[in-house]
């Protein structure tokens, strides 16, 4: 059998349409994998896990009369909430988080500026967000286990102001 290729881009083989579209890596989800994280100040190696960039609008509800004596809820937008990050990564000797976290702990307010770079297959920049007022709330090891095999992580949650689109 002879394969061609035929109109729109597509393999025929056979008279059979094998292949999609040569646009498909256009059209494709970018991957959650391929991202960077930059902390005001803080060369903290590269993070395993980035979860918790969010926003939420609470909900203002009002019960509100018609003219003709009935009643309904108004809804309106309140407050914006944002979610605290999540920080995973393998442990390193490099202090700087730990330093972070403890002169938040005693007291110092310490807020930086964040910004998470989600990367293309090609490693070109895809979409970017800067995280403003950002201050670590918790710090942990997670699990020793002596039959294992894994990378030792440590995790930090991190509470924030706000945050946008770059």
């Amino acid at each position: 059998m002879d394969a061609k290729l035929g109109s729109a881009g597509m393999l025929v083989l056979g008279g059979l349409l094998l292949a999609a579209p040569t646009r498909r890596a256009e059209l494709d989800h970018v991957g959650n994998y391929n991202f960077k994280i930059e902390i005001e100040g803080i060369s903290a190696g590269y993070f395993r896990d980035f979860d918790g960039l969010g926003a939420e609008v609470e909900v203002i509800s009002e019960v509100v009369d018609t003219r003709d004596g009935g009643l309904y809820v108004r809804k309106r937008p309140g407050r914006v909430k944002y979610g605290d990050i999540t920080l995973k990564k393998g442990i390193l000797t490099s202090p700087e988080l730990i330093d972070w976290f403890q002169a938040v702990e005693s007291g110092k307010a310490d807020p930086r500026s964040m910004r998470l770079d989600l990367r293309a297959r090609d490693g070109s920049g895809e979409r970017s967000w800067e995280v403003f007022g950002a201050w670590p709330r918790s710090w942990k090891i997670n699990g020793f286990d002596g039959k294992a095999n894994d990378v030792l992580t440590e995790e930090m949650v991190i509470v924030i102001e706000w945050f946008e689109e770059a």
